[in-house]
């Protein structure tokens, strides 16, 4: 049974991922802020998981606001 790995025990790279996540989600990165996070995602995969997530969840309220209201 696989188990996911835990997020990186590197408090400043979770801050990191958590501060920038807005940014990187809009293509809005410097280049190397964006390699460096493309590092963190490559390293550890609950932080993977955890943009994924949210990846879809911005994706979802976007589409969701440019939908008629019915009431």
């Amino acid at each position: 049974m696989n188990m996911p790995q835990p997020m990186s025990n590197a408090p400043e790279s979770r801050r990191f991922v958590w501060r920038n996540l807005d940014a990187y989600l809009a293509g809005k990165l410097e280049p190397a802020e964006h390699q460096r996070f493309e590092a963190i995602l490559r390293d550890c995969p609950a932080s993977r998981e955890y943009v994924s997530h949210e990846r879809e969840f911005a994706e979802l309220v976007k589409r969701a606001a440019n939908q008629p209201v019915e009431c």
